[in-house]
């Protein structure tokens, strides 16, 4: 009997430890949760719920990214940024390919204050609905604006060229290449914003290669003394450090050779076809094929 009155005041006691409110800890996290956390907590109970809904500090600064970004559309971002009351300070909308320009648009009236403005790889936006976005936000409001638009398709000089005279900016990635550094490795490792960024970073991420003549992304060389500048397609560059690879041409077609030693090493003497050698011609020899190879991959790079 007493053990069965024990058993039941210890069930007693976990229950109303459960159903207790949350610590008050969790509250002061709310405002450093990512978007999707942050609406995972919502659901958690009431009283996170009612913090999440009613505390403006955690929907300043909006980053919508995987795995939100593929589900994302104009009407959830809506919602999404209503929560800030019009005082959104930042918004990021990383690859959300179902952000129409209306839709942008529409976020963008309803919150003047933004001053960046990142849609990286939101391919249902159009260079025509971003420069209708940025005038509004110029119209608006007088703060600095910075934007990423690397990855919208179909940017032409011409876009670039109203988005700088909208901003009040000129291409001063090209007149001071040095000015802030554009580094490859940086961009690689990019981490959106969230309360601070130490670096202010170009008001807009995309330039005018001066190798090729396109509008891309362009990079500085972190190496001392080298002025090398180009988009990734012109300069190949090393992903943890940023520096230009030196002889590019000699090093790919190492690698290439390399490659075709480890096909041949597996077993796989069938790629000997790339050289252009067929089932009558083809060598029979390993020295031969290994000789054939490695003329082809000369043939590859150039």
């Amino acid at each position: 009997m007493d053990k069965d009155f024990s058993d039941t005041k210890e069930n007693e006691v976990h229950n109303s430890n459960q159903s207790g409110p949350p610590h008050e800890a969790l509250f002061l996290a709310i405002a450093y949760l990512p978007l999707f956390e942050l609406l995972a907590v919502s659901e958690v109970c009431r009283s996170l719920r009612h913090a999440v809904n009613t505390d403006i500090i955690p929907w300043l600064d909006i980053i919508v990214k995987k795995p939100l970004n593929l589900r994302v559309s104009d009407e959830i971002l809506m919602k999404i940024a209503s929560k800030a009351n019009g005082r959104l300070r930042s918004l990021a909308l990383i690859n959300c390919a179902k952000i129409t320009d209306d839709g942008l648009l529409l976020v963008l009236e309803q919150n003047p204050l933004i001053s960046k403005l990142y849609v990286p790889a939101c391919t249902g936006l159009t260079p025509d609905g971003v420069v209708r976005a940025v005038k509004t936000l110029t119209r608006l409001n007088n703060n600095a604006i910075t934007l990423k638009i690397n990855g919208i398709y179909n940017i032409k000089k011409e876009h670039l060229d109203t988005l700088h005279s909208i901003l009040g900016t000129t291409l001063r990635q090209q007149e001071h290449p040095t000015q802030h550094g554009n580094f490859y490795h940086k961009y690689k490792n990019f981490t959106t914003f969230k309360h601070k960024e130490s670096d202010p970073g170009l008001p807009i991420d995309i330039d005018i290669c001066p190798k090729c003549d396109q509008v891309r992304m362009v990079f500085d060389c972190p190496r001392r003394n080298c002025e090398c500048r180009g988009c990734c397609y012109c300069i190949p560059r090393c992903v943890e450090c940023g520096r230009c690879v030196l002889n590019a041409k000699n090093w790919v077609t190492r690698f290439v050779q390399i490659l075709f030693v480890w096909t041949v090493g597996f077993g796989f003497p069938n790629v000997i076809s790339v050289t252009g050698h067929t089932a009558t011609n083809m060598p029979t020899s390993s020295s031969a094929i290994f000789r054939a190879l490695w003329d082809s991959c000369a043939m590859l790079v150039r």
